[in-house]
C-alpha cells in the first residue's frame, strides 16, 4: 500500500475481501499509477486474466491532540474559577492538529465525536473521585486546527472529606474519533485517519494533581 510516497504492507488482498471468488490469475497484474476520482491518491488496479478489478483511495489525515487543564493543581479551598458550583473542579481544554499532503481542509467540513473521560485506573482503592467521568462532544470544522477555548469541560470533584485518595493524580483521557460519511456510494472526498501516526481513534492522556492547601 502506497501512503505519501511510501510502501507499507498492510494486509494480504485476496478475491474474497473484494466479493469475488475463483478469479484466475488475481494479482498477476497490479498499477498503482492512475487517480480515476481525482481526488489526489492514486487508486490500486489489481488484474486477472480475464477482468480487472479497482479499489479506489480515500485521502488520508493524521491527528494529533493536546489538553491544557487550568489549574494544573486542584485546591480545595479555593474554587473561584468553579462559578456556579459549590464543588472543586478544573478545566480541560483540548486541541485537534490535522495534516494531510493533499487533503484541502477548508474545502470539506469534518466532523468529530470527542470522549473525555477521567478513568482514575492508578488508584488502588478504587473510588469516585469525580461527579460525572465521561463527557461528550462532536465538533465540526473547516479548519486544520481546533481548540475547545469557548467551550472548556469542567471537570467537578466531590469535597475533600469524600475522597480518600488525595495523592494519586487524577488521569484525564480524551479520545477522537472522525466520523464517517461513507454512504452506499463511494465518497472520494472523505478521508480516513492514518492508522501508521495514529489509530482511527486517538487517545491522549494527561494528569491533574492535588495541591495540599485545604
Amino acid at each position: 500500500m502506497f501512503l505519501d510516497n511510501f510502501l507499507f504492507y498492510v494486509k494480504r488482498i485476496a478475491p474474497e475481501s473484494i466479493g469475488q471468488q475463483n478469479q484466475l490469475g488475481f494479482g498477476f497484474n497490479v498499477w498503482t499509477e492512475t487517480d480515476f476520482d481525482s481526488n489526489g491518491y492514486a487508486d490500486l488496479v489489481i488484474g486477472t486474466l480475464h477482468r480487472s478489478f479497482v479499489l479506489r483511495s480515500y485521502p488520508i489525515i493524521n491527528i494529533n491532540a493536546s489538553m491544557i487543564f487550568e489549574p494544573r493543581g486542584i485546591n480545595f479551598s479555593d474554587i473561584r474559577h468553579c462559578k456556579g458550583t459549590q464543588y472543586p473542579c478544573f478545566l480541560t481544554t483540548y486541541c485537534i492538529d490535522l495534516s494531510s499532503n493533499r487533503f484541502q481542509f477548508s474545502q470539506h467540513e469534518l466532523t468529530f465525536n470527542i470522549i473525555i473521560s477521567v478513568p482514575d485506573r492508578n488508584l488502588d482503592l478504587k473510588e469516585e473521585r469525580v461527579l460525572q467521568k465521561r463527557y461528550n462532544q462532536t465538533i465540526r470544522t473547516k479548519s486544520n486546527r481546533y481548540c475547545s477555548n469557548k467551550q472548556p469541560i469542567r471537570i467537578e470533584l466531590k469535597n475533600k472529606d469524600d475522597i480518600f485518595d488525595i495523592i494519586t493524580p487524577i488521569e484525564v483521557q480524551l479520545s477522537i474519533e472522525l466520523q464517517s460519511k461513507q454512504t452506499g456510494q463511494f465518497c472520494p472526498h472523505c478521508p480516513v485517519a492514518n492508522s501508521f501516526a495514529t489509530y482511527q481513534e486517538v487517545n491522549v492522556f494527561c494528569f491533574v494533581h492535588f495541591n495540599f492547601h485545604f
